[in-house]
């Protein structure tokens, strides 16, 4: 038995529920039951049918991480909303947080590269 939940998603019950018979599974505690809700929309089709294991799908999420954890240090510094309001002085603002991000990324690698350079030695 498929139910329509929305317009592009269906609902699809476990076969137990129409006999009444109780299900262990941890969904059946929940209010819905032992049902499990497809998404049928463009975006979840190609979320659930993406290759995670292509070359091309690995690059761009590493790209994507590197952002994140960038935009996460501006954050951290709290300079994540500039309190200057011209362009020149936001330019400068940019180009000094990327200065201090580039250098703490310098000296993680310098650590990484010691220790590395520390164990060969060995």
């Amino acid at each position: 038995m498929v139910a329509l939940v929305g317009t592009v998603q269906a609902r699809w019950p476990a076969p137990s529920n129409a006999t009444g018979e109780r299900c262990e599974h941890e969904q059946f505690v929940k209010e819905k039951g032992c049902v499990k809700d497809l998404n049928w929309e463009r975006g979840g089709l190609m979320s659930a049918l993406l290759d995670r294991s292509s070359p091309l799908y690995k690059a761009i999420y590493a790209q994507r991480t590197s952002c994140e954890r960038i935009n996460s240090q501006v954050q951290a510094l709290g300079i994540e909303r500039p309190k200057v309001h011209n362009q020149r002085s936001v330019a400068n603002l940019n180009t000094l947080i990327y200065i201090i991000i580039n250098l703490r990324a310098l000296q993680r690698a310098g650590s990484i590269n010691a220790s590395l350079l520390a164990r060969v030695r060995r």
